[in-house]
């Protein structure tokens, strides 16, 4: 089923929607906080905190985003802990509740609502916690006690800090922040699912506050008063009084920034992979600031990539908290150098800028060369960098005095030249570790407002300026389903589309998988797991239906056990392909980069068949019908991030054979022998082709690094399925996706090439899906080791644009 089908009622999709004007920054290394002692008690045994989150650095300890507390018997409150989960506490043992998921993701914004009723009569319904507007699995203990709990006393009342204790500190984005007195209240009332683009967005809360409600939206930037930037808009007059705040325009310091949850920004981001020479930077204040540890030299990326034709402009401030600094480093890099892990900039595909340099002067860093210019920027002066990716040229200033006499706005002085207009580019910073002198570098992307802004230089790293995805809403045309057998006939609904290819496994027993398409028709079942040809079987899958598909009582595909069914839309007709020198049957369908090819073998080498995609596609998957012991051959043609040519075999676990290598065109692709697998005479096979569609699917390859803090690879989307595969060893083809794995870490894992239950034959716990792609967290050989290369093919949920933090 679509998600958030249960709310979609409703969603207007209508140019005139909510907006978020502004967010609130709570840098926890200043204590930023906002406070408010109430006159008298509220209800406290019901009511609703609704609000929007968008998480800065992963706290080592718990952190506290609403507080109560008096003593450790007097407390309650709402964390964000350690382990990535949401928890609500309250003191004296009267009950505690953790998310069973975790939510680890900077990328994006969370919708967190927490509301009690302590005196329900079901124990487990006392507290109940939504995240995006889905309830939570909670592991609770004790019980959540009836009777009066602690927030909405009239104690002091804290956001973004520990009351009492004024310590652990939340660090982070807070934006349209609602509290219920004497109501619990659902999802729908704060939040709605677009039906045009999948998004789950904010709408304007029209219910009532009760005496002690309150809403913050912080959209007083003025100053940092109770009647100004913690001004209540309920009505009520509860203002609540700002603490460490600053809002300073236009300055890395302004804590008053346009992140919101109707236009998400770029930072810097905490899922960049651990660096063997030093490890990632522990990004703070909201993730805009590369705090240099000074214990190695470390590195990482941004959220958003730098699209070609574009002018970009990022300011900040250059600093030197340690003697006369360090390398601290500002570069664009190549998606090749983009495979998984943040190294500092250097060689070939890196441009940018060393602020300080090795020796004290700065360094131009070009594409493996670099020369010094200037000197490096003071303690605490602003620094910025403009990136001309309609024109190849890079601009950077300290104090708006541009290096080299530049002027971006005219074109000339630029410090590098040439630099490619045609591809994508990843922003990196890095820091190194200098002893006793060390520098490090806030970083704005232009939510806090620029101080230098060149007037040509106006793209904007944000959702609001990603253009349009050419696939909106990915479940017309990609989607996962589960459902439990029945042994008999079922027919599975939910879809979107009629699909075209469905792939189905059992889950919790062993068992072949097993794989239809609509050009062999119903009831013929491939194994993917296993050499065998072709079979018929009457009481598989019996029906291509406009919204899912209809099942026999097979013990494969519909007996008592669970199932997962995998389903693709390769357009609406199947028609004959004169393109390559075999005629082929294809089913395409261009828009979503997949199609079905099926052809009968001529017994010849490096012969083209039609795919009748359009463009190059960069993966496909082919099998013999006709003969058993034929393995499923797969090649990938992997240009982005770490370049990979491989070919084996789907069905078995072997490494990357690196021979017999397909050649891909916008209108064929050729095999290259006349082998059983590929091109025997007269043997009929089907193909399924892929080429990767921006923001809804990618056909790719990373780098492990044999760390907890694993590869991250960014997609562009929030993905809903993903298939791993160590090209470099003899590892199995994992598959993981959101149906199976409905929060984080994605931990339900099972293997293209066996027939074993879920989590046998893998690793477990690979990863985490995020906004904008997913993060390895484990370090088992099949998806994360150090230095060995990994191919994958990936499918979305949501286009990054319209994703919200998983």
């Amino acid at each position: 089923m679509a998600l958030f089908d249960s709310i979609r009622a409703g969603a207007s999709g209508a140019a005139d929607d909510y907006e978020v004007e502004r967010s609130l920054r709570f840098n926890a290394a200043e204590s930023a906080h906002l406070s408010r002692t109430l006159s008298s008690d509220g209800n406290r045994r019901l009511w609703t905190w609704s609000g929007w989150l968008k998480l800065g650095k992963q706290p080592d300890s718990q952190r506290f985003i609403f507080s109560q507390r008096t003593s450790s018997s007097n407390q309650c409150n709402i964390q964000y802990s350690e382990n990535g989960r949401f928890r609500f506490e309250s003191g004296g043992g009267k009950g505690n509740a953790f998310t069973q998921g975790q939510f680890k993701d900077p990328t994006a914004w969370y919708h967190l609502i927490v509301t009690l009723d302590s005196d329900n009569s079901t124990a487990d319904d006392r507290i109940i916690i939504y995240v995006n507007g889905e309830r939570q699995g909670l592991d609770i203990s004790p019980a959540i006690s009836t009777g009066d709990h602690g927030i909405n006393n009239n104690n002091e009342q804290v956001l973004g800090r520990e009351a009492d204790t004024n310590s652990l500190e939340y660090d982070g984005y807070m934006a349209e922040i609602h509290f219920i007195d004497g109501a619990r209240k659902q999802p729908s009332d704060f939040a709605e699912t677009d039906a045009l683009t999948g998004e789950y967005k904010p709408i304007k809360y029209t219910g009532t506050y009760g005496s002690q409600g309150w809403y913050y939206n912080f959209s007083d930037n003025s100053n940092t008063t109770a009647s100004t930037l913690g001004k209540d808009y309920s009505g009520n007059g509860n203002n609540t009084t700002p603490g460490n705040m600053n809002v300073t325009a236009n300055s890395v310091e302004n804590d008053s920034v346009l992140d919101s949850p109707t236009n998400n920004w770029c930072v810097l981001s905490n899922l960049t992979g651990y660096w063997s020479e030093g490890g990632s930077i522990p990004f703070a204040d909201g993730n805009l600031f590369a705090d240099n540890p000074n214990s190695g030299d470390r590195a990482g990326f941004a959220t958003f990539r730098l699209e070609s034709g574009k002018k970009y402009y990022i300011e900040g401030v250059y600093l030197e908290p340690g003697g006369s600094g360090a390398q601290t480093k500002w570069a664009i890099t190549t998606l090749s150098k983009s495979d998984g892990v943040a190294v500092k900039p250097g060689g070939s595909g890196s441009f940018g800028f060393d602020w300080r340099g090795g020796a004290g002067t700065p360094q131009i860093l070009n594409s493996g060369s670099s020369s010094t210019i200037g000197s490096r920027p003071s303690n605490g002066q602003v620094i910025g960098m403009a990136i001309d990716l309609v024109n190849g040229k890079m601009y950077v200033h300290k104090g708006n005095s541009y290096y080299n006499s530049g002027d971006p706005d005219n074109g000339t002085g630029a410090i590098i030249t040439g630099i490619s207009t045609s591809q994508d580019f990843q922003f990196i910073v890095s820091v190194d570790s200098g002893g006793p002198n060390f520098a490090e570098t806030k970083v704005n992307f232009g939510q806090q407002g620029f101080a230098h802004q060149p007037s040509t230089f106006t793209d904007l790293l944000n959702s609001d300026s990603l253009p349009e995805p050419t696939i909106p809403l990915p479940t017309q045309h990609f989607e996962a389903v589960t459902y439990t057998g029945n042994s008999g006939t079922q027919s599975i609904t939910g879809l979107s589309f009629a699909p075209d290819w469905v792939w189905i496994k059992e889950r919790n027993d062993s068992g072949s998988h097993a794989a239809f398409d609509i050009i062999r028709g119903v009831q013929k079942r491939l194994k993917p797991d296993n050499s065998n040809a072709e079979i018929t079987q009457s009481d598989t899958l019996t029906s291509f239906n406009s919204d899912g598909f209809t099942l026999g009582g097979n013990g494969h595909t519909n007996d008592g056990n669970t199932f997962v069914a995998w389903c693709w839309n390769a357009g609406s007709s199947t028609v004959t392909n004169t393109d390559g020198d075999i005629t082929s049957q294809v089913r395409a369908n261009p828009t979503a980069g997949f199609s079905i090819v099926s052809y009968t073998g001529n017994g010849g080498s490096n012969q083209t068949i039609g795919h009748g995609l359009g463009v190059t596609p960069q993966a496909y998957i082919t099998k013999n019908r006709d003969s058993n012991g034929a393995n499923w051959e797969a090649q990938w043609n992997v240009a982005v991030n770490k370049s990979v040519a491989f070919r084996g075999s789907l069905n078995l676990t072997e490494q990357n054979q690196n021979n017999s290598l397909a050649s891909f065109t916008s209108t064929t692709f050729s095999v290259a022998s006349s082998s059983t697998a590929r091109n025997a005479n007269n043997k009929k096979y089907i193909a399924y082709v892929f080429s990767s569609v921006k923001g809804y699917s990618l056909v790719g390859s990373y780098v492990g690094n044999s760390n907890s803090n694993g590869a991250f690879i960014f997609c562009g989307f929030r993905p809903a399925w993903v298939m791993v595969k160590r090209s470099t060893g003899a590892d199995s083809w994992l598959i993981m996706d959101n149906k199976r794995s409905t929060v984080n870490p994605v931990g339900n894992t099972l293997a293209a090439n066996s027939s074993g239950s879920e989590n046998v034959d893998t690793g477990g716990i690979p990863m985490d899906f995020v906004a904008n792609g997913f993060k390895c967290r484990g370090t088992g050989a099949d998806f994360n080791e150090n230095g060995q290369t990994y191919i994958f093919l990936a499918f979305a949920e949501s286009p990054f644009k319209y994703a919200r933090a998983r």
